[in-house]
């Protein structure tokens, strides 16, 4: 596994779960190379962050998702570039 697509994987892993060879794969992956390791790290306190703020915006001017048919979309989107 590349590193590009390792960190695909780490952004796939934040909307879906991954089926068990992505598991797998980004787990020996992020065994040995630090920097992807670094970066899902720094992904899951970005995540943490914009989850919170998120979570303050709501309160105060409503909640702001993105629409089911958009989601699947990107989602879709993602999955096509990742197996190229």
């Amino acid at each position: 596994m590349t590193c590009e697509q390792a960190t695909a994987l780490v952004e796939k892993k934040r909307d879906q779960k991954l089926d068990f060879s992505e598991r797998i794969g980004l787990w020996l992956h992020m065994a040995y190379c630090r920097f992807c390791a670094l970066f899902a790290e720094q992904s899951r306190i970005i995540d943490e962050c914009t989850k919170a703020y998120a979570d303050k915006a709501s309160d105060e001017k409503g909640i702001y998702k993105l629409d089911v048919k958009r989601k699947a979309e990107l989602s879709e989107a993602f999955d096509a570039e990742l197996r190229k």
